[in-house]
């Protein structure tokens, strides 16, 4: 009787195994997909600020100093206004990738505890067995 409760166990015990390296799976490629969403707004951002800093040294350099709203036919003000939107994208990505990597480790966690119960049931398993198996003399 021993052996087939704990052979029901261990069948239930992989099958929990394995959906949760399904699911940390699952998460470490969204994990890599929004790695690769930060490294673009990343770029983005260093691409505006490049631009914009150059832009205006360049105008220094020309001694055009009051081009703010519209003076002179360039508002620095504008170019702020539409990367906007692209850093608070920026700081929705970074806190997703937080809670996946919480989860992860959550998961990480069930696992270790449910690997060690299964090496804890494999054991009691050949147990049950051996006090099964009839000793002829």
């Amino acid at each position: 009787m021993g052996y087939a409760i704990m052979s029901a166990r261990k069948i239930l015990l992989t099958n929990r195994i394995n959906r949760l390296n399904f699911q940390i799976m699952c998460l470490g490629e969204a994990q890599n997909s929004l790695s690769q969403q930060m490294n673009n707004y990343q770029r983005m951002m260093n691409y505006y600020n490049n631009k914009n800093g150059f832009l205006q040294m360049y105008m220094q350099q020309q001694g055009i100093n009051n081009l703010q709203n519209g003076q002179g036919g360039y508002n620095f003000n504008f170019m702020t206004e539409s990367f906007l939107p692209l850093f608070g994208q920026y700081a929705t990505v970074s806190m997703v990738e937080d809670d996946i990597e919480t989860q992860k480790k959550q998961l990480e966690t069930q696992l270790q505890v449910a690997t060690k119960e299964l090496e804890a049931v494999e054991k009691a398993e050949e147990q049950a067995i051996g006090r099964a198996t009839p000793k002829y003399a």
